[in-house]
């Protein structure tokens, strides 16, 4: 039985292919349950990128229905070191898959937020790669995290990912939650596709309406203006901190 509830937040997440690519290589991870919402996406140009965000997605969900009920899911540092530890894990089992010969590299970006029960006014950030993260206060908008890309002659490419090395660094960070922020994970298939601008017209014009529209009025935006690539997004609405 889940002994947390996490019911102060409105989550909302949906995944689309876009207007361009042949399938989609991103997966997402929405569990109010746990507390943990996710977002991966595949790297492209890479055979097995799709493989890279579902192990991403799926063991993290395993991991939420196996210890959502322990002590450690109740303890922020606790639950942030335990995630942490399953994505080590993930990325060495994506190296083990590498075939060079079949040109056979799964790598996903990964982008994670969670919360847990003994700090009720924060939350966690892992990330991993070009895929972002959002916050809206007081009608303004920012990235939060430092994402990982260089700037080549191609345009911009990504300078960390899951499955590309044997050790891996993920950036975490704290941040302290207020009353009607909003949070938006998101892949570069979004933030490629629409301005910062752009986004927070959406959550202006949609926020009567609650997450579901934002987001799917977000994704539907971004294919309108290309859909380049796939688009991941998930949302979620701080509706009030609670005590401890």
């Amino acid at each position: 039985m889940n002994e947390h509830s996490y019911s102060y937040l409105e989550v909302w997440g949906v995944t689309d292919k876009g207007k361009i690519r042949d399938a989609n290589q991103d997966a997402i991870l929405v569990s109010p349950e746990a507390g943990l919402f996710v977002v991966a996406d595949g790297v492209g140009g890479l055979t097995g990128g799709e493989i890279a965000s579902t192990a991403i997605t799926e063991s993290l969900e395993k991991i939420c229905k196996e210890e959502q009920t322990n002590k450690c899911f109740s303890e922020l540092q606790s639950k942030e070191a335990l995630i942490k530890m399953q994505l080590i894990q993930i990325n060495d089992w994506l190296i083990a898959q590498n075939r060079i010969e079949d040109n056979f590299r799964p790598c996903s970006t990964v982008v994670a937020v969670t919360v847990a029960d003994d700090q009720p006014d924060c939350m966690a950030s892992l990330h991993v790669g070009d895929s972002n993260l959002y916050r809206v206060r007081d009608d303004t908008i920012e990235s939060i995290i430092e994402l990982h890309e260089a700037k080549n002659q191609a345009g911009n490419a990504i300078s960390r990912a899951m499955g590309a090395t044997t050790l891996l660094n993920v950036d975490q960070n704290l941040f302290t939650i207020k009353p009607d922020d909003y949070y938006i994970l998101c892949s570069d298939g979004l933030y490629r596709m629409l301005s910062d601008q752009e986004i927070i017209g959406v959550l202006r014009e949609k926020k009567a309406e609650g997450v579901r529209a934002i987001t799917e009025t977000l994704l539907d935006y971004a294919n309108l203006a290309g859909g380049s690539d796939n688009i991941s997004v998930v949302v979620i609405r701080v509706k009030d901190v609670p005590q401890k």
